[in-house]
């Protein structure tokens, strides 16, 4: 599969994701940050029916239940349609749309946040004339793929083949410790597989002469990371665990008609992933969450089905390559 556009940690697809993502590769990516086209008549949308939007939505997030490592996120940005359809007068609520058929691929709904965006006071008319509400939120609904991440799964297959090659049960690699209970979350393929502490890692190597791996170490070290670490205690206070983000809305839509602002997919991003992590946006538009996950040190991979737009991200990842520069000098700063 050829791409549009590729270099070290970056790769964008020029074409329609229901078709490309069960080409990438399975298991791969650590996070979808997204947000599919809402059905409201942009031009991109046009002759399509509701229909067809569902099946958009459905054969999307198909897509993203192959390429998710399990444990990973799909995130999605997206709105109900306010002012009715072909098949249903007023508000049309979008979570019916894609909820049932997530859960079907692997999916459970772990969280659900709220982007309070700045009032659409031009767009929204009625409100002089209606009790309807201005549209000025957007929702953020956070899906988790079920299952053992396959970094937890090499490691407790090779804890396993350490194990069975040395002629030891688990009771035996737990007296080490003096307690009972550990080894068998380290050499399991079940649902609480689990690595040991760093200082547990070098115990078990020096007791059993295990040979340095360098997969293997790394795997301890990703794993072993802690969640706080991701904000500042201040970051976490202010929005990290709060249900309701005021971010304000893009200014111009100059270079594509629904843009995001870089704020929500940053703090998506950070909050969700680790540095390394390969984050996809499936409905890559003008580049935004591309340059968010350049900026905070994240490989990514776009798709886009508008080349206009696939020329666009280029000119934001090029901007991005200098944020994440100063970024990394000033980790707080830049989209946090």
């Amino acid at each position: 599969m050829k791409s549009f556009y590729s270099r070290e940690n970056v790769t964008v697809y020029n074409g329609d994701c229901v078709a490309i993502l069960p080409q990438l590769p399975a298991a791969s990516a650590q996070a979808i940050v997204t947000s599919p086209p809402y059905n409201v008549g942009k031009a991109y949308e046009q002759g399509n029916s509701t229909a067809d939007y569902i099946a958009m939505l459905h054969g999307f997030i198909a897509g993203c239940a192959h390429v998710l490592d399990c444990g990973g996120w799909m995130i999605i940005n997206t709105a109900d349609v306010v002012c009715g359809t072909a098949e249903r007068d007023n508000v049309n609520p979008v979570l019916p749309l894609i909820d049932e058929f997530a859960i079907s691929k692997g999916f459970t709904l772990y969280d659900r946040r709220i982007w309070q965006k700045d009032p659409a006071w031009m767009r929204d008319q009625w409100h002089s004339s209606t009790p309807k509400s201005v549209d000025e939120f957007e929702y953020l609904y956070i899906y988790k793929k079920l299952g053992t991440p396959s970094y937890l799964l090499k490691f407790t297959n090779f804890m396993r083949q350490i194990r069975d090659e040395q002629k030891l049960s688990n009771a035996q690699i737990d007296s080490i410790f003096g307690f009972n209970g550990m080894a068998g979350h380290w050499t399991t393929i079940a649902s609480q597989a689990a690595t040991p502490t760093p200082e547990q890692w070098e115990t078990l190597k020096d007791k059993l002469g295990i040979v340095s791996n360098p997969e293997i170490e790394n795997i301890v070290r990703y794993s072993n990371q802690k969640l706080r670490s991701r904000l500042s205690e201040k970051e976490w206070t202010e929005w990290g665990s709060r249900g309701v983000w005021q971010i304000r809305s893009v200014r111009a839509n100059n270079d594509h008609p629904a843009k995001f602002p870089l704020e929500l997919p940053s703090r998506l991003i950070r909050l969700f992933t680790w540095e390394g992590d390969t984050v996809i946006d499936p409905f890559m538009g003008s580049g935004t969450t591309a340059k968010a996950a350049e900026i905070h040190g994240r490989k990514f991979i776009g798709i886009e089905k508008e080349q206009k737009y696939c020329k666009v991200s280029l000119k934001n990842l090029q901007q991005a390559s200098l944020l994440a520069f100063q970024h990394s000098v000033n980790p707080t700063g830049a989209g946090a």
